[in-house]
C-alpha cells in the first residue's frame, strides 16, 4: 500500500532506501512470507498484482477498507510501502491470529500499516482517522515491541538513506 508521496516528493514506491526501491523492500518481505502479494495505490504498477482504488485520496483508512472488500482471504497481512524493515521477524510475533485485527505496538505507538486484518474488519467511523476507526472495532489486538528499528516509517526526503 503506498500513498500519494507528497511528503517525499512524488512516486514513493520507486523512491530509492539502502539500495533498493521502497516497493522493493516491501515486496522482497511480503513475497518471503505471503503466498499472494497484491500492491495497492496509484503508483506505476511493480511487477506483480496490482488494485487500483476507485476513490483515491481517500487515506490508509480507505485503502484498507476497499482491500478487504476486495481479498477472498480470511486474514490479510496490509503493509505500507513506507515500512522497509517489517518483516517476518515482526510479523510472526503477531501470531497467532484472532479478533478482527493484530497489529503492533511499539514504545507505545501503534503501528496500524504493519499488520494483521481480518476481512470482516469493518473499521467504521467518521474522517479519515485509521486510528479512531480502530478503537471502534471490536477484537482488536495490540501487541507490544521494544525495538523502534524495525518500524522505520520512510515518509521524508531527510528519511531516505
Amino acid at each position: 500500500m503506498g500513498g500519494q508521496g507528497r511528503r517525499i516528493g512524488g512516486n514513493k514506491a520507486h523512491r530509492p532506501f539502502a539500495g533498493k526501491s521502497l516497493y522493493q523492500w516491501a515486496w522482497g518481505n511480503l513475497n518471503r512470507y505471503c503466498s499472494r502479494v497484491v500492491l495497492l495505490g496509484e503508483n506505476p504498477p511493480c511487477e506483480g498484482e496490482h488494485w487500483s482504488e476507485p476513490e483515491p485520496g481517500q487515506g490508509p483508512l480507505g485503502a484498507i477498507r476497499f482491500a478487504l472488500s476486495q481479498t477472498p482471504d480470511e486474514w490479510n497481512l496490509i503493509v505500507a510501502l513506507d515500512y522497509p524493515y517489517l518483516g517476518a521477524n515482526i510479523w510472526d510475533q503477531l501470531l497467532p491470529l484472532s479478533g478482527r485485527a493484530r497489529l503492533p505496538r511499539c514504545q507505545g505507538q501503534p503501528h496500524p500499516l504493519g499488520g494483521f486484518y481480518h476481512k470482516d474488519c469493518r473499521l467504521e467511523g467518521a474522517g479519515a482517522s485509521l486510528l479512531r476507526a480502530l478503537e471502534g472495532e471490536d477484537g482488536v489486538h495490540w501487541v507490544d515491541f521494544c525495538d523502534p528499528e524495525p518500524f522505520l516509517n520512510v515518509n521524508r526526503l531527510e528519511d531516505l538513506r
